[in-house]
């Protein structure tokens, strides 16, 4: 069973545990950790996510913005799940900035929804989420006095979500996931173990293996994902650890 509260969803089995959230435990637990493209973001501006400690805010804009989506060149050859791509690039529509900038340079709006670009032409990316700052900075106690690690092994993504509802071309959805050889549009692989499905909760997927919702848990996880059509990109906004 798993409880979300009003929200009642049957995830399917879950090998040999039993696993029960609440929608306040999963937007409010203790070891819960999400890695976000998404401004504002503490995270962001301090440098926590990137890891090089680069800090600014929404004014100066000296924290790491990423890489605007006009100029994100693809790589001369896909690269390989031996050879992945890390860590994700994050992308930025320079456009969204300036359509919230006031003609004097005062921006009027500081959300916006950059995102992590995964391409046909990129190949794979890989990338251990928690990274090892943010685990230390938002949850030092994930790993107890006892070795355990106190996260449930379950991981939730995130995607944008497309403008007046309407996706552009090439456009990846999670549930497209699966092996090219099934007619997966979108390949995840946690820790090596492929994702076979996902269920969805609210703008959020929660990842699902063979053996059921659970991975097994650790500190971290190393997520990897490739885009099997061409043309194709999936947009990432969120990672969440629970």
């Amino acid at each position: 069973p798993f409880d979300l509260g009003e929200d009642n969803i049957d995830l399917g089995p879950v090998k040999s545990t039993t696993v029960d959230l609440t929608w306040l435990q999963i937007y409010r637990g203790d070891n819960i950790i999400c890695t976000t493209t998404l401004l504002p973001a503490d995270s962001r501006y301090r440098g926590i996510m990137t890891g090089t400690g680069n800090e600014g805010n929404y004014v100066n804009e000296l924290y790491d913005l990423g890489i605007r989506s006009n100029n994100n060149p693809l790589p001369y050859v896909r690269a390989t799940y031996e050879n992945a791509t890390s860590p994700f690039h994050i992308v930025y529509e320079p456009t969204m900035r300036r359509s919230k900038t006031c003609m004097n340079g005062t921006m009027y709006e500081i959300d916006f929804r950059d995102y992590y670009a995964v391409r046909y032409g990129d190949g794979w990316f890989s990338e251990k989420f928690p990274s090892k700052e943010m685990a230390s900075t938002y949850i030092p106690n994930v790993v107890g006095a006892n070795g355990n690690v106190s996260n449930n092994g379950i991981i939730m993504l995130c995607t944008n979500f497309c403008p007046h509802w309407t996706c552009p071309k090439g456009y990846v959805h999670l549930e497209e996931v699966g092996s090219p050889d099934i007619g997966g549009n979108v390949t995840i692989r946690v820790d090596g173990k492929e994702v076979v499905g996902v269920e969805k909760y609210d703008l959020c997927h929660f990842l699902v293996n063979e053996d059921g919702l659970q991975f097994s848990r650790r500190e971290q996880y190393d997520i990897s994902i490739v885009v099997n059509i061409p043309d194709g990109i999936l947009q990432l906004v969120s990672v969440i650890i629970i």
